[in-house]
Protein backbone atom coordinates (compact mmCIF):
# COMPACT_ATOMS: atom_id res chain seq x y z
CA UNK A 1 0.00 0.00 0.00
CA UNK A 2 1.41 3.26 -0.71
CA UNK A 3 2.23 6.01 2.11
CA UNK A 4 -0.99 8.65 2.46
CA UNK A 5 -4.20 9.23 4.05
CA UNK A 6 -7.02 7.25 1.89
CA UNK A 7 -9.31 10.32 2.00
CA UNK A 8 -6.67 11.79 -0.17
CA UNK A 9 -5.35 8.63 -2.07
CA UNK A 10 -6.43 7.45 -5.92
CA UNK A 11 -7.89 4.20 -6.59
CA UNK A 12 -4.39 2.30 -7.58
CA UNK A 13 -3.09 3.10 -4.41
CA UNK A 14 -5.23 0.35 -3.61
CA UNK A 15 -4.20 -2.19 -5.81
CA UNK A 16 -2.17 -5.05 -4.96
CA UNK A 17 1.17 -3.52 -5.64
CA UNK A 18 0.82 -0.10 -5.81
CA UNK A 19 3.33 2.33 -7.74
CA UNK A 20 4.04 5.40 -6.28
CA UNK A 21 4.55 8.25 -8.91
CA UNK A 22 3.48 11.92 -9.43
CA UNK A 23 0.28 11.28 -10.73
CA UNK A 24 -0.64 9.57 -6.82
CA UNK A 25 0.36 12.81 -5.78
CA UNK A 26 -1.40 15.08 -8.89
CA UNK A 27 -4.80 13.08 -7.40
CA UNK A 28 -4.23 14.20 -3.89
CA UNK A 29 -3.81 18.19 -5.15
CA UNK A 30 -7.03 17.71 -6.47
CA UNK A 31 -8.77 16.68 -3.09
CA UNK A 32 -6.76 19.39 -1.29
CA UNK A 33 -7.56 22.22 -4.03
CA UNK A 34 -10.98 20.45 -3.39
CA UNK A 35 -11.23 21.02 0.61
CA UNK A 36 -9.52 24.27 0.46
CA UNK A 37 -11.77 26.11 -1.69
CA UNK A 38 -14.74 24.25 0.69
CA UNK A 39 -13.51 24.93 3.67
CA UNK A 40 -14.54 20.88 4.48
CA UNK A 41 -12.55 18.44 5.00
CA UNK A 42 -12.60 15.69 2.29
CA UNK A 43 -15.83 13.49 2.64
CA UNK A 44 -16.15 10.59 -0.26
CA UNK A 45 -18.76 7.96 -0.10
CA UNK A 46 -17.65 4.91 1.28
CA UNK A 47 -18.62 2.72 -1.80
CA UNK A 48 -15.75 2.00 -4.26
CA UNK A 49 -17.97 -0.17 -6.42
CA UNK A 50 -21.91 -0.84 -7.54
CA UNK A 51 -23.27 -4.49 -8.26
CA UNK A 52 -25.37 -4.06 -11.51
CA UNK A 53 -28.12 -5.70 -12.24
CA UNK A 54 -26.84 -8.27 -14.22
CA UNK A 55 -24.53 -9.12 -10.96
CA UNK A 56 -21.39 -7.60 -12.46
CA UNK A 57 -19.65 -4.81 -10.56
CA UNK A 58 -18.39 -1.50 -11.82
CA UNK A 59 -16.04 0.93 -9.59
CA UNK A 60 -17.31 4.00 -8.79
CA UNK A 61 -15.80 7.35 -10.01
CA UNK A 62 -13.78 9.27 -7.68
CA UNK A 63 -16.10 12.13 -9.01
CA UNK A 64 -18.74 10.40 -7.79
CA UNK A 65 -17.99 9.54 -4.81
CA UNK A 66 -16.79 13.02 -3.97
CA UNK A 67 -20.06 14.51 -5.35
CA UNK A 68 -21.16 16.13 -2.37
CA UNK A 69 -17.80 18.17 -1.98
CA UNK A 70 -18.26 19.11 -5.54
CA UNK A 71 -21.66 20.34 -5.35
CA UNK A 72 -20.32 22.67 -2.31
CA UNK A 73 -17.55 23.84 -4.83
CA UNK A 74 -20.53 24.76 -7.19
CA UNK A 75 -20.73 24.82 -10.98
CA UNK A 76 -19.05 27.99 -12.09
CA UNK A 77 -16.07 28.01 -9.99
CA UNK A 78 -12.98 28.85 -11.49
CA UNK A 79 -10.92 25.31 -10.63
CA UNK A 80 -13.65 23.17 -10.83
CA UNK A 81 -12.50 21.60 -13.86
CA UNK A 82 -8.70 21.77 -12.50
CA UNK A 83 -9.78 19.74 -9.73
CA UNK A 84 -11.87 16.92 -11.82
CA UNK A 85 -9.61 16.31 -14.29
CA UNK A 86 -6.92 16.01 -10.89
CA UNK A 87 -9.48 13.74 -9.66
CA UNK A 88 -9.79 11.48 -12.77
CA UNK A 89 -9.89 7.50 -12.30
CA UNK A 90 -7.52 6.90 -14.94
CA UNK A 91 -3.82 8.54 -13.93
CA UNK A 92 -2.79 9.04 -17.69
CA UNK A 93 -5.73 11.30 -17.61
CA UNK A 94 -4.53 13.57 -14.93
CA UNK A 95 -2.86 16.66 -15.25
CA UNK A 96 0.94 16.89 -15.36
CA UNK A 97 2.46 19.05 -11.79
CA UNK A 98 3.70 21.76 -14.28
CA UNK A 99 0.62 22.39 -16.63
CA UNK A 100 -1.89 22.29 -13.01
CA UNK A 101 0.76 24.75 -11.62
CA UNK A 102 0.50 26.61 -15.05
CA UNK A 103 -3.15 26.89 -15.14
CA UNK A 104 -3.18 27.83 -11.08
CA UNK A 105 -1.37 30.66 -11.96
CA UNK A 106 -3.48 31.91 -14.55
CA UNK A 107 -6.81 31.12 -12.86
CA UNK A 108 -4.66 33.12 -9.75
CA UNK A 109 -4.31 36.15 -11.94
CA UNK A 110 -7.80 36.14 -13.11
CA UNK A 111 -9.21 36.95 -9.92
CA UNK A 112 -6.34 39.22 -8.38
CA UNK A 113 -9.46 42.21 -7.72
CA UNK A 114 -9.93 43.17 -4.01
CA UNK A 115 -13.78 40.86 -4.50
CA UNK A 116 -11.46 37.70 -4.62
CA UNK A 117 -8.71 38.47 -2.28
CA UNK A 118 -9.65 35.08 -0.52
CA UNK A 119 -9.66 33.05 -3.54
CA UNK A 120 -6.46 33.97 -4.97
CA UNK A 121 -4.97 33.49 -1.16
CA UNK A 122 -6.45 29.97 -1.27
CA UNK A 123 -5.16 30.10 -5.01
CA UNK A 124 -1.67 30.90 -3.51
CA UNK A 125 -2.07 28.08 -0.58
CA UNK A 126 -2.30 25.86 -3.36
CA UNK A 127 0.52 26.82 -5.46
CA UNK A 128 2.55 26.51 -2.50
CA UNK A 129 1.30 23.26 -1.72
CA UNK A 130 2.20 22.24 -5.12
CA UNK A 131 5.61 23.60 -5.02
CA UNK A 132 6.02 21.82 -2.04
CA UNK A 133 5.17 17.91 -3.18
CA UNK A 134 7.54 19.07 -6.87
CA UNK A 135 10.30 19.91 -3.78
CA UNK A 136 9.07 16.66 -2.30
CA UNK A 137 9.08 14.81 -5.71
CA UNK A 138 12.87 15.74 -6.85
CA UNK A 139 14.44 15.21 -3.18
CA UNK A 140 12.56 11.53 -3.81
CA UNK A 141 13.94 11.29 -7.20
CA UNK A 142 17.80 11.89 -5.89
CA UNK A 143 16.86 9.71 -3.40
CA UNK A 144 15.96 7.32 -6.04
CA UNK A 145 18.66 7.89 -7.60
CA UNK A 146 20.93 7.13 -4.87
CA UNK A 147 19.23 4.01 -4.10
CA UNK A 148 19.52 2.71 -7.91
CA UNK A 149 23.79 4.00 -7.94
CA UNK A 150 23.30 1.58 -4.78
CA UNK A 151 21.62 -1.06 -6.64
CA UNK A 152 23.69 -0.75 -9.37
CA UNK A 153 27.36 -1.12 -7.05
CA UNK A 154 25.47 -3.89 -5.26
CA UNK A 155 24.51 -6.00 -8.10
CA UNK A 156 27.94 -5.14 -9.78
CA UNK A 157 29.16 -6.93 -6.33
CA UNK A 158 27.12 -10.02 -6.48
CA UNK A 159 27.90 -10.22 -10.41
CA UNK A 160 31.90 -10.53 -9.35
CA UNK A 161 31.10 -12.74 -6.35
CA UNK A 162 28.85 -14.87 -8.74
CA UNK A 163 32.04 -15.19 -11.26
CA UNK A 164 34.34 -15.38 -8.24
CA UNK A 165 31.96 -18.53 -6.86
CA UNK A 166 31.52 -19.58 -10.98
CA UNK A 167 35.81 -20.05 -10.76
CA UNK A 168 35.59 -21.59 -7.55
CA UNK A 169 33.14 -23.99 -8.80
CA UNK A 170 35.03 -25.08 -11.65
CA UNK A 171 38.74 -25.70 -10.09
CA UNK A 172 36.69 -27.96 -7.08
CA UNK A 173 35.39 -29.12 -10.74
CA UNK A 174 38.68 -29.84 -11.87
CA UNK A 175 40.07 -31.21 -8.78
CA UNK A 176 37.54 -33.62 -8.19
CA UNK A 177 38.47 -34.97 -12.09
CA UNK A 178 41.48 -35.16 -11.16
CA UNK A 179 41.26 -36.50 -7.58
CA UNK A 180 38.26 -39.65 -9.58
CA UNK A 181 41.58 -39.70 -12.66
CA UNK A 182 44.07 -40.72 -9.92
CA UNK A 183 41.42 -43.01 -8.23
CA UNK A 184 40.75 -44.59 -11.05
CA UNK A 185 44.43 -45.25 -12.04
CA UNK A 186 44.94 -46.96 -8.18
CA UNK A 187 42.07 -49.02 -9.43
CA UNK A 188 43.62 -49.58 -12.91
CA UNK A 189 46.99 -50.33 -10.90
CA UNK A 190 45.57 -52.46 -8.17
CA UNK A 191 43.83 -54.86 -11.21
CA UNK A 192 47.00 -54.78 -13.01
CA UNK A 193 48.57 -55.93 -9.92
CA UNK A 194 46.63 -58.88 -9.04
CA UNK A 195 46.36 -59.72 -12.18
CA UNK A 196 50.10 -60.05 -11.91
CA UNK A 197 50.32 -61.56 -8.94
CA UNK A 198 47.24 -64.45 -10.11
CA UNK A 199 49.93 -64.72 -13.07
CA UNK A 200 53.09 -65.15 -10.45
CA UNK A 201 50.58 -67.77 -8.08
CA UNK A 202 49.86 -70.12 -11.70
CA UNK A 203 53.58 -70.21 -12.66
CA UNK A 204 54.54 -70.73 -8.98
CA UNK A 205 51.64 -73.77 -9.52
CA UNK A 206 53.24 -74.82 -12.51
CA UNK A 207 56.84 -74.94 -11.44
CA UNK A 208 55.53 -76.90 -7.94
CA UNK A 209 53.98 -79.17 -9.88
CA UNK A 210 56.53 -79.33 -12.68
CA UNK A 211 59.41 -80.06 -9.48
CA UNK A 212 57.04 -82.29 -7.82
CA UNK A 213 57.14 -84.16 -10.85
CA UNK A 214 60.38 -84.47 -11.62
CA UNK A 215 61.37 -85.33 -7.88
CA UNK A 216 58.72 -88.32 -8.50
CA UNK A 217 60.25 -89.35 -11.61
CA UNK A 218 63.84 -89.10 -10.66
CA UNK A 219 62.95 -90.94 -7.08
CA UNK A 220 61.61 -93.81 -8.96
CA UNK A 221 64.78 -93.81 -11.46
CA UNK A 222 66.94 -93.91 -8.42
CA UNK A 223 64.53 -96.32 -6.90
CA UNK A 224 65.11 -98.62 -9.94
CA UNK A 225 68.82 -98.38 -9.73
CA UNK A 226 69.41 -99.01 -6.61
CA UNK A 227 66.70 -102.16 -6.99
CA UNK A 228 68.33 -102.94 -9.73
CA UNK A 229 71.96 -102.85 -8.51
CA UNK A 230 70.87 -104.51 -5.67
CA UNK A 231 69.22 -107.84 -7.74
CA UNK A 232 72.85 -107.63 -9.78
CA UNK A 233 74.75 -107.63 -6.02
CA UNK A 234 72.18 -110.33 -5.27
CA UNK A 235 72.65 -112.69 -7.78
CA UNK A 236 76.49 -112.27 -7.56
CA UNK A 237 76.20 -112.87 -4.78
CA UNK A 238 74.05 -115.87 -5.01
CA UNK A 239 76.52 -117.24 -7.94
CA UNK A 240 79.88 -116.90 -5.60
CA UNK A 241 78.16 -118.35 -3.04
CA UNK A 242 77.36 -121.26 -4.97
CA UNK A 243 80.66 -121.40 -6.65
CA UNK A 244 82.19 -121.68 -3.22
CA UNK A 245 79.90 -124.33 -2.23
CA UNK A 246 80.90 -126.23 -5.35
CA UNK A 247 84.63 -125.86 -4.49
CA UNK A 248 84.14 -127.20 -0.88
CA UNK A 249 82.65 -129.87 -1.62
CA UNK A 250 84.61 -130.97 -4.58
CA UNK A 251 87.48 -130.20 -1.37
CA UNK A 252 85.93 -132.77 0.53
Amino acid sequence: RCPGTQLFMPPESLAENPVYGLELDIFSLGVVMLSVFTSTDPAPSEARVVQLPDGSQRPVPETERRDRDLEKLGPSHPARQLIISCLADQPELRPTAEAAHVELMEIAQRHTTADAASLHEAYTAVVDRMDAILENLQLQSRNVTHLATQVTTSVERITSMEDNITAMRGRLDRQQQQLEDHHQQLRDQQQQQQRQLQQVEQQLNTQTQQLQQDISTNVQLKLEQVEQRLSTQTQQLQQDISTNTQQQLEQV
